[in-house]
């Protein structure tokens, strides 16, 4: 039997489905987008934005949600794609967050700042 494998799903499409989930991660929380935008720092209407695909969605952005609403990222991203695809994007999150820390590091070292030991992004 020849294994057939799942088509690729479209940028525009995973964004679409993590918009949704967000969206529904928010309402189960009880939480309002406003209390959010607040804890975030950010104005009136952002997650509007964000989910409504006015702004580009990141995996920055959805981290900052689910940290404000008490999520576990793998969960989230477990519940919308399942064990395979939740691990390559973790594996894409872990690469990204790397790469911030390189970029913060050569920043801090630019400005002549110290980095901190124990700095958490």
């Amino acid at each position: 039997m020849e294994k057939t494998e799942k088509p690729e799903e479209k940028p525009e499409e995973a964004v679409q489905r993590v918009s949704e989930a967000l969206r529904e991660a928010i309402r189960r929380q009880k939480t309002s987008q406003r209390q959010i935008e607040r804890v975030l720092g950010q104005g009136k209407g952002y997650l509007s934005q964000l989910l409504g695909g006015n702004v580009d969605l990141k995996l920055k952005h959805v981290f900052a949600v689910l940290e404000v609403l008490g999520l576990a990222a793998d969960e989230f991203f477990l519940g919308i794609y399942g064990r395979s695809d939740a691990v390559a994007v973790k594996s894409q999150a872990q690469r990204e967050l790397e790469e911030l820390k390189d970029r913060v590091a050569r920043l801090e070292k630019k400005v002549g700042l110290d980095p901190e030991p124990t700095s958490k992004l």
